[in-house]
């Protein structure tokens, strides 16, 4: 099951799964690196979940130690900037991304172990297109809304293109991921 992107989501998302028998909850997807040492592509999975004004929430760790473990941020919206990206290291957080928490808060009140693991898309010192209203509530991108967006800054497309690149060269990472956390 898919629970969209952003904690708006991720919060929906929990009020489903409520109508469920769930014993573990897995979340896999894209993250931001935080600090230089994680580069774009490597794994890691989340030990403590974070979010500003709110209390960490411990995360189950993927079992054997196969995968880089560390706190992750959740945070509103995307972290767009190198410089938005360094400030949020601030918290301790290894890489940053928009819909754990909720779901650790949730598994955490069930006592329901929690795994997170994240394919880092965009390195600590790198920026990503703006792209406005081009995606969705899904994080899918919506057609005329990214035309507009192009339209007004045409350079907008390289970075897109790359994006898109990069996002199907590591697909394969992700899908990795999933089967070796759903798979213990």
């Amino acid at each position: 099951m898919q629970c969209g992107v952003g904690e708006q989501h991720s919060s929906a998302f929990c009020l489903k799964m409520d109508q469920l028998a769930v014993s573990r909850l897995v979340l896999i997807g894209w993250a931001g690196g935080l600090t230089a040492n994680l580069r774009v592509g490597d794994t890691i999975c989340a030990d403590v979940a974070l979010r500003d004004g709110q209390p960490p929430l411990a995360c189950t760790p993927p079992p054997g130690g196969k995968v880089r473990t560390g706190p992750i941020l959740t945070v509103p919206q995307a972290l767009l900037t190198s410089s938005e990206k360094q400030a949020a290291a601030a918290s301790g957080a290894l890489a940053v991304e928009m819909e754990a928490y909720p779901l650790a808060a949730w598994a955490s009140h069930r006592a329901i172990p929690f795994l997170h693991g994240r394919v880092i898309l965009d390195a600590w010192d790198e920026s990503l297109p703006d792209l406005g209203q081009g995606l969705d509530a899904s994080g899918r991108m919506s057609f005329l809304p990214l035309l507009r967006q192009l339209a007004a800054n045409p350079s907008l497309l390289l970075d897109l293109v790359r994006l898109i690149r990069r996002v199907h060269m590591l697909d394969p990472l992700l899908a990795k991921l999933a089967l070796d956390l759903v798979s213990d």
